[in-house]
Protein backbone atom coordinates (compact mmCIF):
# COMPACT_ATOMS: atom_id res chain seq x y z
CA UNK A 1 0.00 0.00 0.00
CA UNK A 2 0.79 3.94 -0.33
CA UNK A 3 2.42 5.24 2.53
CA UNK A 4 0.56 8.05 4.26
CA UNK A 5 2.06 11.02 6.75
CA UNK A 6 3.15 9.78 9.94
CA UNK A 7 -0.22 11.17 11.05
CA UNK A 8 -2.57 9.16 9.29
CA UNK A 9 -0.42 5.92 9.64
CA UNK A 10 -1.21 6.82 13.56
CA UNK A 11 -4.46 6.94 12.80
CA UNK A 12 -4.91 11.36 12.76
CA UNK A 13 -6.49 12.99 10.21
CA UNK A 14 -4.88 14.27 7.78
CA UNK A 15 -3.84 17.71 8.43
CA UNK A 16 -4.90 21.04 7.91
CA UNK A 17 -2.42 23.87 6.61
CA UNK A 18 -1.71 24.95 9.99
CA UNK A 19 -1.96 21.50 11.84
CA UNK A 20 -3.91 23.10 14.18
CA UNK A 21 -6.51 19.81 13.91
CA UNK A 22 -3.41 17.66 15.06
CA UNK A 23 -3.62 16.54 18.61
CA UNK A 24 -1.06 14.68 20.63
CA UNK A 25 -3.75 13.69 23.38
CA UNK A 26 -5.87 11.62 20.17
CA UNK A 27 -3.01 9.14 19.16
CA UNK A 28 -3.80 5.88 21.00
CA UNK A 29 -2.57 2.38 20.02
CA UNK A 30 -6.44 1.24 18.81
CA UNK A 31 -6.11 4.31 16.15
CA UNK A 32 -2.70 3.89 14.52
CA UNK A 33 -3.27 1.62 11.15
CA UNK A 34 -3.11 -2.44 11.52
CA UNK A 35 -0.13 -2.95 9.34
CA UNK A 36 1.74 -0.32 10.75
CA UNK A 37 0.70 -1.31 13.95
CA UNK A 38 1.84 -4.96 13.22
CA UNK A 39 5.23 -3.62 12.07
CA UNK A 40 5.76 -1.27 15.02
CA UNK A 41 4.72 -4.06 17.87
CA UNK A 42 8.09 -6.27 16.40
CA UNK A 43 10.32 -3.40 16.78
CA UNK A 44 8.89 -2.38 20.40
CA UNK A 45 9.02 -6.36 21.34
CA UNK A 46 12.73 -6.27 20.79
CA UNK A 47 13.17 -3.01 22.45
CA UNK A 48 10.75 -4.77 25.80
CA UNK A 49 8.04 -1.36 25.36
CA UNK A 50 5.06 -1.48 27.45
CA UNK A 51 1.71 -0.49 25.38
CA UNK A 52 2.21 2.56 27.92
CA UNK A 53 5.79 3.10 26.54
CA UNK A 54 4.72 2.54 22.48
CA UNK A 55 2.04 5.50 23.05
CA UNK A 56 4.33 7.43 24.73
CA UNK A 57 6.87 7.11 21.54
CA UNK A 58 3.90 7.41 19.26
CA UNK A 59 2.91 10.60 20.59
CA UNK A 60 6.44 12.00 20.75
CA UNK A 61 7.14 11.50 17.39
CA UNK A 62 3.80 13.55 16.24
CA UNK A 63 4.79 16.22 18.59
CA UNK A 64 8.33 16.54 17.23
CA UNK A 65 6.85 15.97 13.66
CA UNK A 66 3.76 18.61 14.22
CA UNK A 67 6.37 21.42 15.55
CA UNK A 68 9.19 21.11 13.43
CA UNK A 69 6.34 21.40 10.38
CA UNK A 70 4.67 24.57 12.01
CA UNK A 71 8.33 25.83 12.82
CA UNK A 72 9.07 24.81 9.09
CA UNK A 73 6.02 27.31 7.82
CA UNK A 74 7.26 30.22 10.21
CA UNK A 75 10.55 30.62 8.38
CA UNK A 76 9.90 29.41 5.03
Amino acid sequence: REVKSIFEELGLPKPNKDYSNIRVEDVSLERVLPDRRALDAVVFEVLGLSEQEQLAVYRAVVELVKSRLVKAQSVG
